[in-house]
């Protein structure tokens, strides 16, 4: 008997070439339809569907199997199927006029809601008194990045005061020691700041004043505000976060006049605005890096006594505004009352100009604005129309609507000037502007770069700038700037876009306040257009059980349509979940933002008598022997990742690489701050880099967590596939001769097959 290899791969690949698109194991529990999807993995039309599992009622599964066959076309045969399952038969109305419904209530899905009032909504700023939590047994140690207005050196006093060290950082061009407890930095350079760290050793807390610097005045070049701003946040959060630290510093980062208060003029600096943004997304990727953001009044006598008092707040506050002496908190709230059932006038004599024209969304608003009367648009480009474009554009015109293309840049004034100068020469004066424009550049902070972030700034922020610059003296009816959800409510992997788009929604507060029409709409994902067009059923199903439904077109343009007769200045439209989408977030991540919407347990309030359920599962593991505990931990991180990955648990194989079954860096950063608050322990930013399967990351959670012998790291931190050589060169640079000959004789990570 000569026992033959079993080609499994090539059996799935024959199967799917021959048309094959829905894929059903048959047996007690579904463990071949992981590697079944990794055979084939680019090709996403295949359906994995399982039949039986273990644990579940086999009856409620195999109908449930039936189902989802059901619902991918496959002929059943239903006699066979139903043979021998309990029935009954159900009255059906014999005449039209006998009206009752008899499909599933679908009322409670996010995406299919009648109402789009339940899709809105607005930060509101609460008045709320800030008190300090109690003081710290030991004195602080703070990492100051001063401005040139002389508030750090008030704060600075009012710190040592009480006992605390401060260190002052300034900007510049080069790196220097300027002095005792002083030194010198280059905002776009990522070096400077390791070394900064390394020179002036561990901090337990950072106050980043440097947009402070950017108060009084316009910069005449955006450009250098923001580099000063989001890329010296970015390089800080690059050197803190793979420091092995007991206790991570919190980074609180201080504006002026970069939000719209209640009752108080609009943002007098909205280019500072991208530092929310920013700081949104750095709490969700590294929380314990997190204090918070704090906006100062611009007309404050003493500043620096609101930073001081902002620090160490009580209850979690970590979006903080000051004006007139009181401190207010930020509240994301339901805006169904800021929709209107009128429509808004769209001038059919005068011109509409819409960026982004040629995109899919830029192009559901042309349609919609000549639905609406419009007969002359203009849809700017960087590059001319694809064919289903160009198809969209003759239909339009087809209708007697003038449409011109003009392909330009409005990330350059020189662009933006010559075709509003392109308008006024040849076409109807310009009645309204839709800043559609856009692009993403996702990536987890760690692996980001700044060149990327400005790729993402120059069409949202200088685009929306120049926009804003030049029609400012025209009777335009409507500037609608498309804005994402992702600055109102932070987005893991996006810290460049929702900075961009922070800027957006500060900049319609400040026409807003100025008496022009102004309108920012923090979009959730479109669907069939934008993003969400290119996501697999995969990632769709990784939106659904995060809570985020999305937005079917035909209904997105309705609620432009409401909101833009409203008067709000910003609207956030999402069909959300918020149980759900509360889910995602570790314990650690404090998110009173959304305590008026998601039922919160206080972590910041944690009484010092009464452990962290963390604290509490650690020891109970730790009174386990050797054995069992490891069984457990393993269990507990198999759990982990398969919800993460949306894989059954016995699919995940313990040595097998967990990048190969479709782990990306923001599902890592995802597993590591689930594991960090699970076990109230700092976890490195790079431990699924640095220990990609299972048994690695046991025996380095059994070592970190309860003292066994260290496991050797598997191999240095991977870039994303779309990196560029430039990260790979960075990374080689801090490695070792070992670590290198490791990298290259390890085939199981992306640098070792590069």
């Amino acid at each position: 008997h000569v026992s033959a290899p079993v080609r499994f791969a090539d059996g799935m690949r024959a199967v799917v070439a021959q048309g094959c698109d829905v894929v059903q194991e048959v047996g007690p529990h579904p463990v071949l339809l992981a590697s079944g999807r990794q055979c084939v993995e680019d090709d996403t039309s295949v359906r994995w569907l399982p039949s039986l599992r273990r644990g579940r009622d086999d009856r409620q599964q195999l109908l449930t199997a039936v189902a989802g066959l059901f619902a991918q076309g496959v002929d059943l045969d239903w006699k066979a199927i139903a043979d021998g399952i309990p029935s009954r038969a159900v009255d059906l109305p014999t005449y039209p006029f006998q009206r009752r419904r008899y499909w599933v209530d679908t009322s409670r899905l996010p995406r299919l809601r009648s109402d789009d009032s339940d899709w809105l909504y607005q930060v509101d700023w609460r008045p709320q008194e800030i008190t300090a939590a109690e003081d710290e047994s030991e004195a602080g140690r703070w990492l100051v990045f001063a401005d040139a207005g002389g508030v750090a050196e008030s704060v600075v006093a009012a710190l040592r005061a009480r006992g605390d060290r401060c260190l002052l950082v300034r900007a510049g061009d080069r790196y220097a020691a300027l002095g005792d407890d002083v030194w010198q930095v280059a905002p776009g350079q990522p070096d400077h700041f390791r070394q900064l760290l390394g020179d002036t050793g561990a901090v337990t807390g950072v106050v980043h004043l440097w947009s402070l610097d950017h108060v009084s005045a316009v910069p005449e070049d955006l450009a250098v505000a923001h580099e000063r701003i989001c890329a010296s946040l970015l390089h800080l959060v690059q050197a803190v976060a793979p420091l092995d630290l007991a206790v991570s510093p919190r980074i609180w980062v201080v504006t002026g006049g970069a939000q719209a208060v209640a009752g108080e003029p609009g943002p007098t600096a909205p280019y500072q605005a991208p530092a929310w943004g920013l700081g949104t997304v750095i709490g969700l990727e590294h929380p314990t890096l997190w204090g918070g953001l704090i906006d100062l009044d611009p007309d404050a006598d003493d500043p620096a006594a609101a930073v001081v008092a902002s620090l160490r707040p009580s209850g979690g506050e970590n979006q903080i505004a000051w004006r007139g002496g009181r401190s207010h908190v930020a509240r994301v709230v339901r805006a169904g009352s800021a929709i209107s059932d009128a429509r808004p006038e769209i001038s059919a004599d005068g011109t509409h100009l819409v960026t982004g024209g040629l995109g899919a969304l830029g192009l559901l608003v042309a349609r919609w604005l000549v639905d609406r009367g419009a007969r002359h648009v203009v849809l700017v480009g960087r590059r001319g129309p694809s064919e289903a474009a160009e198809e969209t554009l003759r239909d339009l015109t087809g209708q007697g609507t003038q449409v011109r293309v003009i392909r330009g840049d409005v990330g350059r004034a020189d662009d933006v000037r010559a075709i509003l100068a392109e308008i006024e020469t040849s076409l109807p004066p310009l009645r309204s502007v839709f800043h559609a424009a856009g692009v993403l550049d996702d990536g987890v902070l760690h692996q980001q770069s700044w060149d990327r972030f400005e790729r993402v700034l120059a069409p949202k922020v200088t685009g929306a700038w120049h926009l804003h610059q030049l029609t400012r003296e025209l009777p335009l009816d409507h500037f609608v700037l498309f804005s994402s959800i992702a600055s109102l409510l932070g987005a893991p992997g996006q810290g460049n876009y929702a900075a961009a788009n922070a800027f957006l929604d500060a900049l319609a507060h400040h026409r807003h306040a100025s008496g022009l029409p102004a309108l920012s709409v923090n979009w959730g994902a479109w669907g069939d257009s934008g993003m969400a067009a290119a996501l697999t059923d995969r990632d769709q199903q990784r939106w659904t059980a995060r809570g985020i439904g999305v937005i079917p077109p035909e209904r997105g343009i309705r609620v432009l349509e409401r909101i833009m007769a409203g008067a709000a200045p910003q609207i956030g439209v999402v069909p959300v979940d918020w149980a759900r989408y509360a889910e995602q977030y570790p314990l650690g991540a404090a998110r009173p933002l959304l305590a008026e919407l998601v039922r919160q347990e206080p972590a910041a309030d944690r009484s010092p008598t009464v452990p962290a359920a963390g604290s509490r599962l650690r020891e109970r593991y730790a009174a386990m022997p050797d054995g069992k505990r490891r069984t457990a931990l393993t269990d507990h991180v198999t759990g982990e990742l398969a919800r993460i990955l949306m894989l059954d648990e016995a699919s995940l194989d313990p040595q097998k690489g967990l990048f190969d079954l479709g782990l990306d860096s923001l599902m890592a950063l995802e597993f590591k701050n689930r594991v960090q608050a699970a076990f109230d322990h700092e976890m490195p930013t790079t431990l699924l880099f640095n220990y990609p399967t299972v048994d690695a990351v046991v025996g380095y959670l059994d070592t970190v967590l309860f003292g066994q012998r260290q496991p050797e790291p598997q191999g240095p931190p991977p870039t994303e596939p779309d990196d560029d050589l430039e990260a790979l060169l960075d990374n080689l640079e801090q490695m070792s001769d070992d670590e290198i000959d490791r990298l290259f004789t390890n085939g199981s990570t992306a640098e070792g097959q590069a």
